[in-house]
């Protein structure tokens, strides 16, 4: 006969000898690196490149990629000092050189601060933004919470929840809020534009007319998760609805309405805030996206790339600074805006060449104050910088982020005080050129002008160049030379596009 305890420890056998007999699950495989993903991202760009008939354009030098990260991260050129070091280095491993680059500029303070006023400037404008520069309480403002945010690592739909649902009742994101008041129809149309990639705001008024999908009683159905009461009235049809998402969600009885809302926005099973943010992030350091990150409705480019970009975007929790390292990481990122006038355009609409683009005001302004010296003083920083964006940045409150150019503001580059200050010679000169001027020789005061301005040593031409038009000139000429040098540099396309 069995006893009791003899038949536990015989069952206790019997479940050890089981577990020792059965296959072993393999240990799961840790996810995929940023640069893995960007090496996959590669393989689908190099069919599309190769489905195309087109060549890619050879990688950008050091110089050149070194500058690019940098306006694009920092939101300014590199420093003189950062760029001799580079062309000081022969060989090695340019792949990881461009590693390092990357990921000690993507948990840097610069490029918290650049991508928080990009988000910024979509969100409120970018005349509301230059103004809060100067705020009493700097540290309550909208771009410097965003800052802290992505300084942080905070997860991406995390912020855009606190932005739509405030968890406090000012600063930060109440900002946002309170720069559309109660004007609930606004902050509709920009939150589905910024975070959804919809241009809900043309069904206000009427049904969309370019989108069958989208009708006025779809955009007020959003718009009632954040009115004041449980329903919102549509204008001029004296209908009234309650809150319904784009899905047919609605909040569940007694619910926080805006809680709710910004739930739907970022919800992983919503494709459209994965969308929205890897076409802006792309776009941002390409110059152009998959598909108007303003629309996504229409059918993209390359949909397979964009498709495992969002992907990543989603498994990883919504990563921002992840998502930047992917889309650095890629080879199209780092190809040269140099080659053929005829494949030009077949290539870029592959992202097979890189494109010329205008530097930001913001690029532009902070770009100036290195070159020139100005960020080393802080009042006439300030001073010059609301001179500066007067001009640049737009005469609405409404406007939002636009990186064109008009005559007018290039001529007040081209011509105005701000430039013909900072590069004064004599005994009041200028810091930037006092510093230059203090160098022994004539190809050492030229090399610092075409490193601090446009990040590369001269050529040979320019040099020699630069020597027979200063040959007789007495001290005073021979500096009026190099302000001009370094004025007509400030004001080439080489500086004022990010290439």
């Amino acid at each position: 006969m069995v006893t009791a305890p003899r038949l536990a420890s015989l069952l206790l056998l019997a479940v050890v000898a089981a577990a020792a007999l059965a296959p072993r699950r393999a240990p799961a495989a840790p996810p995929p690196t940023a640069v893995e993903v960007a090496r996959e991202v590669d393989a689908l760009l190099e069919r599309a490149w190769k489905e195309a008939g087109v060549a890619p354009s050879p990688p950008a030098d050091d110089a050149t990629l070194l500058r690019r990260l940098s306006l694009d991260l920092e939101g300014v050129i590199p420093e003189e000092r950062t760029v001799a070091a580079v062309l000081s280095q022969r060989g090695g491993d340019a792949a990881a050189r461009r590693a390092t680059w990357i990921r000690a500029l993507l948990h840097g303070q610069g490029y918290a601060r650049t991508m928080a006023g990009r988000w910024a400037n979509e969100l409120v404008g970018r005349r509301v933004v230059f103004a809060s520069l100067d705020a009493a309480e700097p540290e309550q403002t909208l771009v410097a919470w965003l800052s802290r945010q992505v300084a942080a690592g905070a997860r991406w739909d995390a912020v855009v929840r606190d932005l739509v649902a405030p968890p406090q009742a000012r600063g930060g994101p109440a900002e946002y809020r309170d720069r559309y008041g109660g004007r609930v129809a606004e902050v509709t149309g920009n939150l589905m534009r910024v975070f959804q990639g919809l241009s809900l705001q043309c069904a206000e008024c009427h049904d969309h007319p370019y989108d069958d999908a989208f009708t006025q009683r779809d955009f007020w159905g959003v718009a009632a998760f954040l009115a004041p009461g449980p329903q919102v009235a549509i204008p001029g049809r004296g209908e009234r609805v309650a809150a319904r998402f784009l899905g047919g969600e609605a909040p569940a009885p007694g619910a926080d309405r805006a809680r709710e809302l910004a739930r739907l926005l970022t919800a992983p099973g919503n494709p459209g805030f994965a969308r929205a943010t890897v076409n802006r992030v792309w776009a941002a350091f390409f110059g152009r996206a998959f598909q108007d990150p303003d629309d996504v409705t229409q059918r993209p480019r390359l949909p397979e790339v964009l498709a495992r970009l969002e992907r990543d975007f989603v498994e990883s929790g919504h990563d921002l600074r992840r998502l930047c390292e992917v889309v650095l990481s890629t080879r199209a990122y780092g190809l040269a805006s140099t080659g053929p006038a005829a494949t030009k355009a077949a290539q870029q609409e592959v992202f097979a060449r890189a494109r010329l683009r205008p530097l930001s005001p913001e690029q532009l302004w902070t770009s100036l104050a290195r070159a020139t010296g100005l960020e080393d003083d802080p009042d006439a920083l300030r001073a010059r910088r609301r001179e500066f964006f007067r001009t640049f940045a737009g005469e609405s409150a409404d406007e939002v982020a636009s990186d064109a150019y008009t005559i007018t503001q290039a001529l007040s580059l081209l011509n105005g005080p701000i430039t013909n200050s900072v590069l004064r010679v004599g005994a009041d000169g200028s810091p930037v050129m006092t510093r230059v001027l203090g160098l022994a020789t004539l190809d050492e005061q030229v090399a610092s002008i075409y490193l601090r301005t446009v990040g590369r040593a001269p050529t040979r031409a320019e040099r020699q160049a630069l020597r027979d038009a200063s040959a007789g000139l007495s001290s005073d000429g021979r500096a009026q030379l190099l302000a001009d040098l370094c004025w007509a540099l400030l004001n080439s396309s080489e500086f004022v596009t990010n290439h």
